[in-house]
Parts: C-alpha cells; sequence; structure tokens
C-alpha cells in the first residue's frame, strides 16, 4: 500500500479564528510578524507576553478593581 498523504495541523497552536480575515488584522499581524514578533510562545516566558498583560492589567482589571490572576498553560492543557 502507498503512504497515505501526510495531514498537516493548523499552523498556529491554540489559534483564534477573527472571522474572514479582516484587512485590518491582516495587515496588522502582517506588520507585527515583518517586525520579527513572536508567533507562538505558548506557556514560555516573551515580552509580547509580558507587554499584554501589563495592557490587560491597566486597560482592564485595574479601572474595574479586579484582582484576577492570568495563566497561559501549556499546549496539551495538561497543566491547566
Amino acid at each position: 500500500m502507498a503512504n497515505p498523504p501526510a495531514i498537516h495541523p493548523p499552523a498556529g497552536c491554540s489559534s483564534l479564528n477573527y472571522g474572514h480575515n479582516p484587512p485590518e488584522l491582516k495587515s496588522a499581524l502582517a506588520d507585527y510578524i515583518a517586525g520579527d514578533g513572536i508567533t507562538h510562545g505558548l506557556d514560555l516566558y516573551n515580552e509580547a507576553k509580558e507587554s499584554f498583560l501589563r495592557e490587560f492589567h491597566e486597560t482592564i482589571l485595574k479601572p474595574r478593581q479586579l484582582d484576577y490572576v492570568a495563566q497561559f498553560p501549556g499546549p496539551t492543557g495538561a497543566n491547566a
């Protein structure tokens, strides 16, 4: 029997679907990648995640006096 064709998983762990590729998101993503932005940090520390958490805290949590902790579990979810 011949080898079956390879199945390629989606390119992007835990990728979100933002609709039908809105031009604004496509442009922002292309600019981010062109600037060597990290694309898959998963549960590892990186500056992009730190920046996101800082902005999330200042914009969402702090004004509402919410005391929450964010977690970024690994790709399997086993450590969630």
